[in-house]
């Protein structure tokens, strides 16, 4: 979005990032944002924890990791063939 003259602001501002950003590669690459949803609600119940809710294996350690990596990957090949604002 910064790429674009666009900023979020701070109420909200992950959600409103999150939509934008989906909505822009899909359908051909917003498959792999997807599992971004599920990642940041584990991340935050684990800052926050409730011991009965979350668990974290290393089987979604590793999924989450390469998911991670392919969001990472997309953004990079977003940047290189989008033209700043």
């Amino acid at each position: 979005m910064q790429n674009e003259g666009l900023r979020v602001t701070s109420a909200g501002g992950h959600i409103g990032l999150y939509e934008a950003v989906r909505a822009q590669p899909d359908p051909p690459l917003g498959k792999l944002l997807r599992p971004f949803q599920r990642m940041r609600r584990l991340r935050n119940s684990l800052e926050y924890p409730n011991f009965a809710e979350a668990a974290v294996t290393p089987e979604v350690i590793n999924s989450d990791s390469a998911a991670a990596s392919a969001i990472i990957a997309m953004a990079q090949r977003m940047l290189e063939e989008m033209a700043p604002f």
